[in-house]
């Protein structure tokens, strides 16, 4: 039977996610309303963006931040959560508390959604009446989110594949002009040493003279503008690197890997890009050998002062059987991750890997 949430996974923009994500999201749940909060340029600050069956005006463009009211608590969590009564919870800031209570807003819930650059978007359902939402509506909401994300992976995939596409139309330009104007100014310097072995009047022998100067200034700034128009963007190159190995990893596994990026890429020092690589390599072995998800993550953030790579993989288990593992994943020593943290703290920067109940997520963050 086919999934009723799937077709938010199939838009193509984030814009399209959100409005299908809150239509979705208060249908499955039987909710009276809903509304979602997308991640701002401040990585703990979520604006109201899309709002479904409510009138307070002032709920739309409102800013949920970091640990104030019922979304906040989302974000330090990182967890999806339910309240019976928001109005009576005392787990809850009071920040919010006056515009919940005009809409007439109780029982709430809100989960978070992951996407390239981590948590993306606060998805909140809610009743006007007290009542924590059930457990078959929370599978639900969690089941949503989890098809928002992949639809977030597969915007910033395409994006970056117009990227890449855009890198192969500059290399046939420099190929195209090489063939073409640079042919032109060969001929003109063969034509200019053919005069002077003429023997024209040392006036034209001047001027012949002039055109072969000119002739090799001009095959000399070609050069240049060619080297200049494919030369790799910033963090193109390294880029490309990933997607070699992301590729490799699915050839030899039959699974998938998805690789997308955040922020304006920027050139890293050789010995950070070449780690970058290494714990991809490493992070796509590991999710190979430990773990039987069809899907890995692989996501590079470029702030202004570091970059940061995330592989993350769901901690799928055969049917029949319960997941055990109940405490983050150690780094053993000598293993593979522990020597690729040791070369980050060298450089300044930091590997950790982490765990909760569906997935498994490496970190690295490098100065830049």
């Amino acid at each position: 039977m086919r999934d009723p949430f799937a077709h938010i996974a199939l838009h193509d923009d984030r814009v399209q996610i959100v409005h299908d994500l809150v239509q979705t999201a208060r249908e499955a749940a039987g909710a009276d309303s809903a509304m979602a909060a997308v991640q701002t340029e401040d990585e703990n600050a979520f604006m109201m963006s899309r709002l479904d069956g409510m009138s307070e005006p002032a709920l739309f463009g409102l800013t949920i931040r970091r640990g104030l009211g019922l979304g906040g608590q989302v974000v330090v969590e990182a967890r999806s959560r339910s309240l019976e009564d928001y109005l009576r919870e005392p787990s809850i800031t009071g920040d919010y508390l006056q515009i919940v209570k005009r809409e007439g807003l109780r029982g709430i819930a809100c989960v978070p959604v992951f996407g390239p650059n981590g948590m993306e978007i606060l998805l909140y359902v809610s009743m006007h009446r007290p009542g924590a939402m059930g457990s078959v509506a929370m599978r639900a909401l969690d089941q949503v989110g989890t098809y928002a994300s992949i639809g977030l992976h597969n915007v910033a995939a395409r994006a970056r594949d117009r990227e890449i596409a855009q890198l192969r139309e500059r290399e046939r330009l420099a190929s195209s002009l090489h063939d073409s104007v640079a042919q032109a100014l060969f001929a003109i310097g063969i034509a200019a040493q053919e005069s002077r072995e003429a023997g024209d009047p040392e006036s034209l022998e001047e001027r012949l003279a002039q055109i072969e100067t000119m002739a090799a200034n001009a095959r000399s700034e070609l050069r240049e503008a060619l080297a200049q128009i494919s030369r790799t963007p910033e963090g193109l190159a390294l880029e490309s690197l990933v997607d070699a190995e992301a590729r490799l990893f699915e050839r030899r596994t039959r699974r998938h890997a998805r690789v997308t990026r955040h922020g304006e890429a920027t050139r890293l020092e050789a010995a950070c890009e070449q780690l970058v690589v290494d714990a991809v390599r490493e992070g796509l072995a590991n999710a190979a050998k430990h773990t039987l998800s069809q899907v890995v993550l692989v996501h590079l953030a470029y702030a202004e002062d570091v970059v940061r790579l995330s592989l993350q993989t769901d901690l799928a288990v055969p049917r029949g059987r319960r997941r055990t593992q109940t405490v983050a994943p150690s780094i053993p020593e000598g293993s593979g991750l522990h020597l690729l943290r040791g070369r980050a703290e060298r450089l300044g920067g930091c590997l950790d890997l982490t765990y909760d109940d569906d997935r498994v997520v490496l970190r690295l963050e490098l100065p830049n």
